[in-house]
């Protein structure tokens, strides 16, 4: 997913990175990425999995490599913006298909890329574009179901925008090659969460899991070469940083987007990131064994925040409530026994409730004791800073159990 995203980061689109909506503009941009490696002999962006996964959303291929009359073909096909490229597979044939005739009639007498010139196929790159003209005619016209009609009297059954008058069987006497890199599939998400029934604990790692001691030695989250790397390529500075319990990976949070990256910046993962109804904000919280980690996010539409759990394995999150007559979400601290403490409150934090919530997201009025995991605070260092046991009603403050 990487982590948990899905799919060939080599020929993932920027929006599959960034696990944005999908749509065909998606599959037309690593179907250009295939383009441009079967052109140049390697992919538009090389290196280890994060540098390529960054690349995709913030670098520009190097077109001088393509031969001149393309190179407006496959500019248009690796758009960062899916709205920019070719709207159907058939559009993208198409101007390739013009581009290959275009420069045949010129004479081939545009200069062209030194890898292709000093080739023994010199002066043969129309056979090159022919051989990928056959591979978007296999990927995309032979592929099942491309040109099955779905309704009658259709005007535009097909992905192509063309009129089908019957349904033609196709019986191919050839293999076709590989289809592309497969496109992201949905993802399982947790439980959906509410407060209707009472937060019996369903611990997700055994009570009292050990946190470090106090005086022990601890690295500091801002010194890793993970977050430093990371922090060097976003375009908003990071407001939280916090090492999993293993001190494997650094959740960070950018105002905007919420990472996970590992220790040695050899990968990262983008958990999620603002949109038109909600924004993560801060408070990245790692749970006692590492599954899940809670967050705090602004809820446009309501004006107001609510508190969230993300599933790094699953690449995705649940809020804990909706915004209800005011009321907002803040605070999340983990229990040692894999509950979560966070605080309702119609206005003031400090005039709000503590509430837990178990693992299936139930939650109640918080009563009683609990060992606390490390704060976010504790979750800069590694190892952790140790949690206590807070007692309700112990301060003035519903929330006081969020700090150490």
């Amino acid at each position: 997913m990487t982590s948990a995203t899905i799919g060939t980061p080599t020929y993932m689109s920027p929006e599959q990175i960034k696990n944005s909506q999908l749509s065909p503009a998606s599959d037309i941009y690593s179907l250009a990425v295939m383009v441009y490696e079967m052109l140049v002999g390697s992919p538009p962006f090389t290196g280890d999995t994060a540098t390529v996964m960054l690349a995709h959303i913030q670098q520009q291929p190097n077109l001088r490599l393509i031969p001149p009359a393309l190179r407006p073909v496959l500019k248009r096909a690796l758009d960062k913006k899916p709205a920019h490229r070719f709207r159907t597979a058939m559009d993208f044939a198409k101007a390739f298909t013009q581009a290959v005739h275009g420069s045949n009639r010129a004479g081939m007498n545009t200069p062209r890329p030194n890898r292709l010139t000093n080739s023994p196929a010199s002066g043969m790159w129309l056979w090159v574009g022919g051989g990928i003209l056959i591979v978007l005619f296999l990927v995309f016209v032979l592929e099942p179901g491309n040109l099955s009609s779905t309704q009658p009297n259709s005007k535009n059954n097909s992905s192509f925008g063309v009129t089908p008058t019957e349904t033609p069987t196709v019986e191919p006497t050839f293999t076709p090659p590989p289809p592309p890199p497969p496109t992201a599939t949905p993802l399982p998400t947790i439980p959906v969460l509410n407060t209707s029934s009472p937060a019996t604990s369903t611990p997700v790692s055994p009570r009292n899991t050990p946190t470090a001691t106090i005086n022990q030695n601890r690295q500091l989250a801002l010194n890793t070469t993970g977050y430093q790397w990371l922090a060097s390529h976003l375009s908003n500075p990071p407001v939280s940083a916090s090492f999993s319990p293993d001190g494997g990976k650094i959740a960070v949070m950018e105002g905007v987007r919420l990472y996970i990256v590992n220790v040695d910046g050899s990968n990262h993962q983008v958990l999620m990131e603002e949109s038109d109804a909600m924004r993560p904000v801060s408070d990245a919280v790692w749970s006692p064994d590492g599954q899940l980690i809670a967050f705090v996010a602004d809820y446009k539409t309501m004006l107001c925040r609510m508190a969230g759990i993300a599933v790094p394995t699953h690449n995705t999150y649940r809020l804990l409530d909706e915004c209800a007559a005011g009321i907002s979400l803040g605070a999340p601290r983990w229990t040692q026994d894999g509950r979560l403490l966070v605080n309702r409150y119609p206005g003031e934090p400090a005039d709000g409730v503590t509430y837990v919530y178990n693992q299936s997201g139930q939650g109640q009025p918080a009563v009683g004791s609990y060992v606390l995991s490390s704060s976010h605070e504790g979750q800069k260092w590694f190892p952790w800073q140790p949690g206590r046991t807070w007692q309700v009603g112990s301060s003035d403050r519903p929330d006081s159990y969020y700090r150490d």
